[in-house]
């Protein structure tokens, strides 16, 4: 590339030198006449006189040579030659690493995630020294680990100090971040002062480049707009892969016998050639069973099932693990883990001063084997053991009839004929009721057929603004749920049973329809959690986890992670516990202040995506495609004239030291 900036005027004034500098050569010097007394100095001045004579041929000298040479580089320089390089131009620039696990795979020396590194290094270092850099990492969440400066060795310390993570990858979050981050807001020229010159110099100052260091294997990202944002996506790894891994690892009680348990899992072949694998089953690290596949097809998914007899799975915890012995580039998916706490039968309450269908419905067989069911009066809510179930997490579920307390339980409520204490309203329906619609989406009524049901009498009820209706009538709503700071409350605008003059009389007709039992059943199972077994298949690196426990000797556990760190965590007003530090792969066991084991949980990737790791080397975001031949990235001209221009004052400084030495001799 050769650009030119001089006008005819000066390139004519340049084109004189090199002739200028021949004539200099060709020019007869004005002697005086020097009368000497030495024939030897008359003959020195005959050959002088014939060098500076036009007519006489040029002899060969390297002062005229250093001094066309010399000329020569000006004259190139003033051309400014230069070429295309992959260096970038000075302004903003947002260095974004991939710090999932899919980066710690070794198809490329040491790993994804160190070359990746080194390679940032590298570039960071060719910047202008007046860029300013920015250094974000992310996986499934975006960090910011260093904002714009212009300190490049700072931000090489904080990229040395980087750590691979065993999180999934999203990349949502961290390009969202580095939009916002990075366009350029509209360069205003309030005063009219500027040219057009002026504002696209500035609009170009405030340019930002994203240089995006990952493996590719991140879902599309569908609503960020990269907008003026410039995009160098650098790809990290190979194509060929070699990779088999646990793509789900989970179980289930047997039906008939309550202590054998039914253990399923699937494994994926994502290499691009068949293999051999060797798999092994651990029941609290003791290998209880081993299979061979061989000549795995690439692409294939191969279901496992087995089979383990636990008698004793009411009362201990059981941690199972299956792991892919052959090693392959991404050993993170070889291993997976499920566990089986000691189950507990749910904690229903119901107040009631009297209810024989409500009763009979929570105390069916179907029922009794899940929920352990406690009726009291309504003089219970005036108890000491009420107001610990206002303070502690004592019941799954609570159920008021017909009367309402004066302060909520840490508990899943419902109510019948009746409204929470607060943030609810309930107005009398007229004459007739008819059930218009029922939320056959949500598992309460789900399949529910309601539309004949008769009520001699019932209440419109309106909840807090995120509540949902279940039942609506032909003036609202009958049956409505609504959160509550971790709970859910049920409220339904009737009751069974009404006391008239002493008597009893039922208020409608549905204890006597086949949906009553069904309600019934899914109203234990969504809000006392009853049928739901003890068996946890593993979660994912850094998910939330909640859990109760119940008998506690105080309100602290000790977690225990897989590197035997021991995290102490305290109970929440709720009665929960909540643990959020599940960012290693292994299990995690959990026991209170006496040191007893109460339940353990385990982390595994267990996700398809994160275990396909061949490289991908172009991404979909906002819509449009970014690929590492055809990214957005500008490129910086080298420019050559600098060196050309030192190179000039080299040979004029070997110039002068040549004809000094001359002159000496």
């Amino acid at each position: 590339m050769i650009e030119g900036g001089l006008g005819w005027i000066g390139w004519t004034l340049l084109g004189i030198v090199p002739p200028a500098i021949f004539l200099l050569y060709f020019l007869k010097l004005r002697r005086t006449s020097v009368e000497v007394p030495s024939t030897y100095l008359w003959t020195r001045t005959i050959e002088d006189l014939q060098v500076n004579s036009l007519w006489q041929k040029l002899r060969n000298s390297i002062l005229l040579w250093l001094q066309l040479l010399a000329a020569f580089l000006i004259l190139l320089a003033c051309l400014r030659p230069g070429c295309q390089s992959n260096e970038f131009t000075a302004g903003r620039h947002i260095f974004l690493l991939d710090t999932s696990a899919s980066m710690g795979s070794t198809d490329v020396a040491a790993s994804r995630f160190e070359n990746a590194q080194k390679e940032m290094a590298e570039r960071i270092r060719l910047l202008p020294s007046n860029s300013r850099v920015m250094l974000i990492t992310s996986n499934d969440a975006a960090q910011i680990r260093q904002p714009y400066t212009m300190d490049r060795n700072l931000v090489l310390r904080k990229l040395e100090k980087l750590e691979l993570t065993d999180h999934l990858t999203n990349f949502d979050e961290a390009l969202t971040a580095a939009a916002g981050l990075s366009n350029p807001s509209e360069v205003r020229d309030v005063d009219n002062v500027m040219s057009p010159e002026e504002i696209a110099q500035e609009a170009a100052r405030n340019q930002a480049m994203l240089h995006m260091y990952s493996d590719g294997g991140f879902p599309e990202v569908r609503e960020t707009n990269l907008g003026q944002l410039l995009v160098d996506f650098v790809p990290v790894g190979e194509e060929q892969v070699d990779n088999a891994a646990i793509i789900s690892f989970n179980g289930d009680f047997r039906a008939t016998k309550n202590d054998e348990i039914d253990l399923f899992a699937r494994i994926e072949n994502f290499s691009d050639a068949p293999k051999d694998l060797k798999i092994e089953l651990y029941r609290n690290d003791e290998l209880i069973d081993a299979m061979q596949r061989e000549q795995i097809p690439p692409g294939e998914i191969i279901s496992l099932p087995f089979t383990d007899r636990v008698p004793g799975s009411d009362r201990e915890v059981v941690e199972y693990r299956l792991e892919i012995v052959d090693e392959d580039q991404f050993l993170a998916d070889n291993v997976s883990h499920c566990v089986m706490n000691p189950g507990r039968k749910s904690q229903v309450l119901l107040i009631t001063s009297f209810n024989d269908n409500l009763e009979a419905a929570l105390s069916t067989t179907l029922l009794n084997d899940g929920l352990e069911l406690e009726v009291q009066s309504p003089e219970f809510l005036q108890t000491e053991a009420y107001k610990q179930a206002t303070e502690s997490s004592i019941y799954e579920l609570v159920i008021f009839d017909r009367v309402s307390p004066e302060k909520m339980p840490l508990a899943n409520t419902m109510f019948w004929g009746t409204i929470p204490p607060e943030g609810w309203t309930a107005e009398p329906l007229e004459q007739p009721i008819i059930v218009l619609f029922s939320n056959n989406v949500h598992p309460l009524t789900s399949g529910l057929v309601l539309n004949s049901l008769a009520f001699s009498k019932g209440s419109k009820i309106k909840g807090p603004q995120s509540s949902l209706d279940l039942i609506n009538v032909n003036d609202g709503a009958l049956s409505v749920i609504a959160p509550r700071e971790g709970f859910q409350d049920l409220v339904i605008g009737f009751s069974l049973i009404d006391e008239i003059e002493g008597g009893v009389v039922p208020v409608t007709d549905w204890p006597a329809r086949l949906s009553f039992p069904i309600f019934i059943h899914n109203t234990l199972q969504f809000l006392a959690g009853l049928g739901q077994k003890d068996i946890q298949s593993s979660v994912r690196p850094g998910e939330l986890l909640s859990f109760r426990l119940q008998n506690l000797p105080d309100t602290k556990l000790i977690v225990t992670t897989p590197e035997d760190e021991s995290i102490e965590i305290r109970q929440q007003s709720s009665g929960g516990f909540v643990f959020s530090q599940t960012d290693k792969l292994g299990v995690y066991r959990v026991r209170d202040s006496q040191g007893n084991h109460r339940l353990s949980f385990a982390v595994s990737i267990s996700d398809r995506r994160e275990s396909d790791i061949r490289v991908r080397k172009e991404a979909i975001v906002g819509g449009s495609e970014i690929n590492s031949e055809t990214g957005t990235a500008v490129p910086r001209a080298s420019q050559w004239w600098r060196y050309l221009l030192m190179g000039a004052l080299a040979v004029l400084v070997v110039e002068w030291f040549v004809y000094n030495k001359r002159i000496l001799m």
